[in-house]
Parts: C-alpha cells; sequence; structure tokens
C-alpha cells in the first residue's frame, strides 16, 4: 500500500495547488464531483454530462455498468487531468505529449472562475 493513498496526501496536495490560484477553485471541483454522482442517475443527467464536458458519448447503465461505476470512469479520467496539470505545474510551456501551457493547473483554475454558474461541471 502506498503512503500518499492511504493518507489522501496526494489529493490534499493538489486541492492546495489550485487553492493557491484561488481558494474557489477546489470548491468548484468538489462541486463538480457531487454534480457528476447525482446527474449520473437520470438519462437527462447523463446527457448533460456528455454536452458539458464534450464527451463522443457516455453510456446507458446496464447489467454490467450501474450508475456509479460510470460516474467513478468519468470522476477517473477528470481527476487524472487535474493531477497532470499540477505534475507538469513548470513556469514555461511545454510540449511533452501536447502543448501545455506554463502552469496549466492556474489556466485551469483561471478558466473555472470564468464560468458564471455555480456549477462544477463543465
Amino acid at each position: 500500500k502506498h503512503l500518499l493513498r492511504e493518507s489522501n496526501a496526494f489529493n490534499k496536495i493538489v486541492a492546495d495547488v489550485y487553492g493557491s490560484v484561488s481558494s474557489e477553485c477546489p470548491n468548484k471541483i468538489r462541486q463538480g464531483w457531487k454534480e457528476l454522482f447525482e446527474q449520473v442517475e437520470t438519462k437527462e443527467g447523463r446527457d448533460d454530462i456528455q454536452r458539458q464536458l464534450h464527451l463522443c458519448h457516455i453510456p446507458n447503465p446496464d447489467s454490467n455498468h450501474d450508475t456509479k461505476y460510470i460516474a467513478e470512469n468519468v470522476h477517473g479520467w477528470i481527476s487524472g487531468a487535474l493531477e497532470t496539470m499540477v505534475q507538469y505545474g513548470y513556469p514555461y510551456p511545454t510540449n511533452f505529449y501536447n502543448p501545455v501551457p506554463a502552469f496549466p493547473f492556474r489556466v485551469a483554475c483561471e478558466n473555472m472562475l470564468k464560468k458564471e454558474t455555480n456549477t462544477g461541471l463543465g
């Protein structure tokens, strides 16, 4: 077992980095997680998630994949992106796999703050 995972320290570090840009960013991210797990429960909610996140498709629940499974997969994809932006948080643009701006977590947080709604999704 890994100490960072067991202690949740890694997630705290990620939240602190986004919080260093604005205290509102971790709140918007947490609100987005809450909305994701609520909205995935209905067809209309899944359609909204697909539209807001520009997903090609989002599966419907079936005997193999319940709504929690679907939400956890979308959560994993988004949280991986949020974590990667912290890990690639160099003070200059980079181009390891794709172009990344300087301090990509700052750019992401600033984009979150531009949203006029309180919604965490999209």
